[in-house]
């Protein structure tokens, strides 16, 4: 009887957390569904989040959304603050769309987040130092945008990180040299951004890197 008890309480309790989790990724495509100029995508999917399935997002068991694919979906506004709330967002695909203003920075509490494509859309402002959180990222595309500023040097805390695409911007300044100790990076896309300086020498501990695109900085 106590061990039935037991399965019954951890059951009960499993239960609850699904509901709540549930509750915040409804919060969570409402408040999407507000900042992106009230697209009914977002909206519908709320309303139907427990009883349909949707190919642009993925739940893992607990009702977390891990998955958002919103590739070429004409989207706009702006992306803000409510991105934080996507705790276990692995992930995030927004590219191709109208997306304004800058990239927020809880971005950076995304933290199991590991692929991140936000290319092709109209983000300005600079890249929010909080990406250095990241350490799971693989996948970096911020690439066709009017990103700002300089690169980051947190961006060389994104230790796991294989692609980083930044080309098409507005980036400006010395390329950091901390992005030398991102020893599993493949490939690096900084061209068409006005950058100057010289590579850094850290350039050579990147024993994995076998594209970098440089042309027109």
């Amino acid at each position: 009887m106590k061990i039935q008890n037991k399965k019954t309480e951890k059951q009960n309790l499993k239960n609850v957390a699904n509901k709540e989790n549930t509750m915040n990724s409804k919060n969570f495509l409402f408040e999407l569904y507000k900042d992106l100029n009230k697209s009914e995508g977002f909206y519908s999917m709320a309303l139907k989040l427990e009883t349909e399935t949707f190919n642009c997002i993925e739940l893992d068991e607990t009702n977390q959304i891990v998955s958002m694919y919103f590739y070429s979906s004409k989207l706009s506004g702006q992306l803000g603050s409510c991105l934080g709330m996507a705790k276990s967002l692995r992930v995030l695909n927004l590219s191709s769309n109208q997306i304004l203003g800058s990239i927020p920075s809880e971005i950076g509490s995304l933290i199991y987040l590991e692929h991140c494509n936000l290319s092709y859309n109209s983000f300005s402002g600079s890249i929010p130092t909080e990406v250095g959180n990241l350490k799971g990222l693989k996948m970096l595309f911020l690439d066709n945008n009017k990103i700002s500023d300089s690169i980051p040097k947190e961006v060389g805390n994104l230790i796991n990180l294989k692609t980083l695409s930044l080309n098409h911007n507005q980036l400006e300044g010395f390329i950091p040299k901390e992005i030398g100790k991102l020893i599993n990076l493949k490939t690096i896309f900084f061209n068409y951004n006005p950058l100057f300086g010289t590579i850094p020498i850290e350039f050579t501990n990147l024993s994995s890197l076998e594209i970098i695109f440089l042309d027109k900085c």
